[in-house]
């Protein structure tokens, strides 16, 4: 202003605040004062900024809700992916199992039962292979018709069904539905299975449908209703136990034996088998002519044994070979027709011997003793002794 020269007129260029403005700012000042107290007390409501603040906090936690929602769905869609994805692969493997496993499963379970039906071929073969090699023994006993009669080769698949039916009646639940909780109704029915197999020859066709029907049986109950063969098992056993246990090959094995009288060897008391191989041996030996020892072969055998069994071999075996016999039956001496016989007698004084006094039984004298004598003496009891028991016995 002072170089331009109007220094004399600075008064009119000068600012001037409006008269009371003091008065103003002073009243700005304590409403200030107040509000900024009142911010600081944390009184609600008094102030703008206390209301943007909790509205600040509330967005802050609607945001942090937020995320954490979208991180739930964002995990739920991922899960989502997944569980859909294992249904598409459950979907194929059921529609693997419909129309390729179940398909195999048909397949070999028809294998397992024509693999099951092939053991009965075997076993047919080794029957048929034992009859061969005991074909020679056969056709000589049959050859004489009297031992034909008593002696017989006889081969046969055999079945362990009292052991079977325990297996299985092990794998049934008593409680649970089923026909064979029963043992003794399953060893009834495995029984007859055998029996009808036995019958038809182990016929594979016949055998196969008689299996399968035999199989089908356990599908229902007592009651006819439909019953899976799991529904039936115990806790810890499955339907492949089940199997196992239906096709097992253990119960069967060829067995082959001679029989006598009809009755198998094993039946028979041990004198009986006493005579059945004296009798196979007579008849197997019978070109051979060598003298024949046989030290009593009536041991544990009744009289009408003797006769019945004995006696006619002896006397068709004696023409060929010469048979010495040690006995105490009277039965093998009188009725064999014996030629010669010899009678040993002990003299156990003090100077011990044996004395053996030989002859025909036509042989008879009263003193000393003859042949016929001494051998009625041992072997009947002597004379009285035998003709008391033939009037007990009153025959005429």
């Amino acid at each position: 202003i002072t170089a331009v020269g109007l220094q004399e007129s600075l008064p009119e260029f000068l600012l001037s605040m409006p008269p009371g403005y003091l008065g103003i700012l002073e009243t700005k000042r304590a409403q200030l004062i107040i509000a900024i107290e009142s911010l600081r007390e944390g009184v609600p409501g008094t102030s703008t900024i206390n209301t943007t603040l909790e509205q600040i906090r509330w967005a802050t936690a609607a945001l942090n809700l937020s995320e954490s929602k979208r991180a739930a769905f964002n995990k739920f869609e991922k899960d989502r992916a997944e569980i859909e994805e294992d249904i598409k692969a459950l979907e194929a493997d059921i529609m693997n199992i419909e129309e390729v496993v179940e398909a195999q499963l048909l397949t070999q379970r028809q294998q397992r039962v024509e693999k099951y039906l092939d053991y009965f071929d075997i076993l047919k073969e080794e029957k048929q292979a034992l009859e061969g090699l005991y074909a020679p023994l056969k056709s000589t006993l049959e050859a004489s018709g009297n031992t034909n009669q008593k002696l017989q080769f006889k081969s046969r698949v055999s079945f362990a069904v009292t052991a079977h039916a325990a297996n299985g009646a092990d794998l049934f639940d008593n409680r649970k539905k089923g026909r064979f909780k029963d043992q003794e109704l399953l060893h009834a029915e495995l029984k007859k299975l055998m029996t009808e197999l036995e019958a038809i020859d182990f016929d594979r066709n016949m055998a196969r449908n008689r299996i399968l029907d035999f199989r089908d049986s356990f599908l229902s109950d007592v009651d006819g209703r439909q019953v899976t063969i799991g529904e039936q098992l115990k806790k810890n056993k499955t339907e492949e136990d089940f199997n196992n246990w239906f096709y097992s090959l253990t119960p069967y094995r060829v067995e082959y034996s001679i029989t006598f009288e009809g009755r198998d060897l094993t039946l028979l008391s041990p004198g009986q088998k006493g005579i059945v191989l004296l009798l196979v041996y007579l008849e197997v030996d019978e070109d051979d002519q060598r003298p024949l020892i046989i030290d009593q072969p009536e041991d544990n055998l009744d009289n009408l044994s003797v006769y019945a069994n004995l006696i006619e071999f002896f006397r068709t075996r004696k023409a060929s070979r010469q048979i010495i016999l040690i006995t105490h039956n009277p039965n093998l001496v009188v009725n064999t027709d014996s030629e010669q016989i010899i009678i040993a007698t002990y003299d156990g004084e003090r100077n011990p011997r044996i004395a053996y006094r030989a002859g025909a039984l036509e042989e008879t004298c009263e003193s000393p003793l003859g042949i016929r004598e001494q051998v009625c003496a041992i072997l009947e009891g002597g004379t009285e002794a035998f003709q008391k028991r033939e009037q007990k016995y009153s025959f005429t």
